[in-house]
């Protein structure tokens, strides 16, 4: 799992569903018509990213994001655009402590399972989720 702040809060992401972490902000171009939470259009190794800044979309407090999580997910060219990049957790390994499902496991929320890492909560993103609501949008 890839770990990363966002706010005041630590958020991970599992690494499966990742292709790349890229430092910084990718240079982007504005989209018509699109939701507040969409940063831009960005192109990247001959692909086109929407880039979609992760604390708006979440109606988290606005930040100057420090990462591009760049998803290998379906056929979404999608980019989190998130706050510093902690690091990479092993979750089978003794990183972890502990893991709590939050509610029912069939109602979609954004953050499913909570772990203590390093003495410190962090929320689990539930990748598949984030990207049906992105789905609707566009």
């Amino acid at each position: 799992m890839i770990v990363f702040r966002m706010g005041e809060g630590l958020f991970g992401a599992d690494l499966a569903q990742i292709r790349e972490v890229l430092e910084g902000e990718l240079p982007s171009t504005w989209v018509p018509k699109a939701p507040p939470f969409v940063k831009g259009a960005a192109a990247h190794h001959g692909r086109t990213i929407l880039l979609v800044d992760l604390l708006a979309f979440l109606h988290l407090p606005a930040q100057e994001p420090e990462a591009v999580i760049l998803l290998d997910f379906s056929d979404s060219d999608i980019g989190l655009c998130v706050g510093k990049v902690l690091g990479i957790v092993d979750m089978t390994g003794g990183d972890i402590k502990e893991t709590i499902r939050k509610g029912n496991e069939n109602k979609e929320v954004y953050v499913d399972r909570f772990v203590l890492w390093k003495d410190k909560v962090v929320g689990l993103l539930n990748i598949e989720n984030l990207l049906s609501d992105l789905d609707g949008y566009f």
